[in-house]
């Protein structure tokens, strides 16, 4: 089956419902689109397209991310609440003695307290990650199992190696730690392998606690994905250490020579001078210019050394530093303009999805502040129309009183009237 979580937060699935995996029994309601909406309807078997998770709707509960595992489903809402449905068979659920199937999404309650901000659901096993870096796991394990979320031993902030993202297969599982490095545990199936080389010749499938993929040092993974019976790594060349993964400047952007220099114009306006006089700035990577008051947002003054214009510490830090995704488009994927060697105390210097982020420390999203600009507007314009409204009735009411002082009888003069 498959999940899908939308912009505003609205969880869909379709697919096999084997075990209420779609979390759209009757009680709960699907929905199919109609007028552009997914409206909630009674769903009953497997569903061939996207129907509306209505516990988990945009205006209800709205969800962060969801993992589709085999036989069950985890969504973690932008409030930290963590949900499953489907199978509880092998604890996969974290329900504790509870592990009946469930057809709509029920309340993972022994994860309230651990600030859940990733899932991933494996084939009978989950995975979620703790906003300290901590994975937390529950389900089947060989041919015993554990119900309630529990410490992953040999990973996490207490053995120094705090985690930034999770993937699980079919077996095993795998982590990404802070510092870029791919850790792997568990059992692999008959044709696959796990990335830790061989042992007297045989592929090493099976690792009974987390191991570092050593094949990728001085490589910065920032994003994995498991299959049933494979693995995939995505590591990011700027922050990699092997020369291997160097790639030159001049091999990514070309060369511009001096002339090319002094007759530059700036990528934003297209002109040589600027609009306000700003200096013109070379960006040091992808070598673009910009001035000063044309750069979103805004350059106060040249800096010092070296410098990266915002599209290009973008894809620098395009991978989420909290969860480790990568969204080449999201409206959530914020990049943050401060470190904590700045002052700003800012935890995750480079990129992080608002919803990744505590809720006391998420910005308010641009919809937010448009909504919020519209409304101050909205409210300004009846402001000066009621300003408007007095001022012509204060301009009514004088011009009547004139009109009614002219219409009225000159006062007689002393003494006029009599002689003659």
């Amino acid at each position: 089956h498959t999940a899908v979580v939308l912009a505003d937060g609205s969880l869909l699935t379709c697919g096999a419902a084997d075990q209420g995996a779609l979390g759209q029994d009757a009680g709960g309601g699907g929905g199919r689109r109609g007028g552009g909406e997914f409206e909630p309807v009674a769903v009953q078997g497997d569903s061939y397209s996207l129907g509306a998770v209505a516990m988990l709707s945009g205006a209800k509960s709205p969800v962060a991310s969801a993992s589709a595992g085999g036989l069950h489903t985890l969504a973690l809402t932008r409030g930290g609440a963590l949900y499953g449905c489907g199978a509880g068979s092998w604890g996969r659920l974290g329900m504790g003695d509870d592990n009946k199937d469930k057809t709509a999404p029920t309340l993972v309650k022994a994860a309230s307290h651990l600030g859940v901000c990733a899932v991933a659901a494996g084939w009978e096993h989950s995975l979620v990650l703790g906003s300290d870096g901590t994975p937390f796991f529950f389900g089947r394990t060989a041919s015993s199992y554990t119900s309630l979320p529990t410490p992953v031993p040999g990973i996490g902030p207490s053995s120094g190696t705090p985690v930034s993202s999770l993937a699980v297969g079919r077996g095993y599982c795998a982590a990404i730690d802070r510092e870029g490095g791919l850790w792997v545990w568990g059992a692999m199936p008959q044709h696959g392998a796990l990335g830790l080389g061989e042992h007297n010749g045989s592929k090493i499938k099976s690792a009974r606690q987390p191991t570092r993929v050593d094949a990728l040092d001085g490589r910065f993974i920032v994003q994995a994905a498991a299959g049933a019976a494979h693995i995939v790594a995505i590591a990011d060349s700027r922050l990699s250490s092997t020369a291997e993964m160097a790639v030159p400047a001049e091999a990514r952007f070309g060369t511009t020579s001096q002339q090319d220099y002094d007759h530059a114009m700036c990528d934003s306006c297209e002109r040589e001078d600027g609009p306000e006089g700003g200096a013109l700035l070379f960006c040091d990577w992808c070598n673009r210019a910009y001035h000063l008051e044309c750069h979103e947002p805004k350059i106060a003054a040249v800096p010092d050394g070296d410098w990266q214009c915002f599209n290009c510490k973008l894809e620098r830090f395009s991978a989420c530093q909290v969860c480790g995704m990568q969204d080449e488009i999201n409206a959530t994927l914020a990049l943050c303009d401060t470190s904590s060697e700045d002052g700003g105390g800012c935890p995750h210097y480079g990129c992080c999805h608002i919803e990744c982020l505590p809720a006391a420390r998420r910005p308010p999203l641009q919809a937010v502040l448009d909504a919020e600009a519209a409304a101050a507007k909205e409210a300004r314009e009846r402001e000066e129309a009621a300003e408007a409204a007095a001022a012509a009735a204060a301009a009514g009411a004088d011009d009547v009183e004139m009109a009614e002082a002219g219409d009225a009888p000159a006062p007689a003069e002393e003494g006029a009237g009599m002689g003659a």
